[in-house]
């Protein structure tokens, strides 16, 4: 499902937030160029030399499971026009940063306690 960058970003905060609340699960985040024309198999990177900048479609989805069917499944994208890119970035990286975050394991401060090795005093 495509939707606007705006309505993306509401997604992606609900789709993280859910997992945080879970506990487990992951995450897919994807992104690939959107082709202005189409490629032949003469010449694929063809549309690499055009002057106009290309725009970039991003995926984000739930990770799988056995139990769930493909039509179940959380997966929606968004189109982000060349212009737009930069100020979406900024929003982008700061989403995934609050979103992992959030589930991210308290590291443990305890220290263990090891046997302190001591040196063997040689003898006469």
């Amino acid at each position: 499902m495509h939707l606007s960058n705006d309505e993306f970003f509401l997604r992606l905060h609900d789709l993280f937030s859910k997992k945080n609340e879970k506990g487990k699960g992951t995450v897919f985040l994807k992104q690939k160029r959107l082709y202005q024309t189409p490629r032949s198999a003469s010449d694929p990177l063809a549309d690499l030399s055009t002057a106009q900048p290309t725009s970039i479609f991003i995926r984000a989805s739930a990770g799988h499971s056995r139990d769930q069917t493909p039509s179940s499944r959380i997966q929606f994208g968004t189109i982000v026009q060349s212009e737009e890119l930069e100020a979406f970035y900024v929003r982008y990286a700061e989403a995934c940063r609050k979103g992992m975050m959030g589930g991210m394991k308290k590291r443990s401060r305890e220290k263990k306690k090891g046997k302190k090795k001591g040196k063997k005093e040689g003898g006469k």
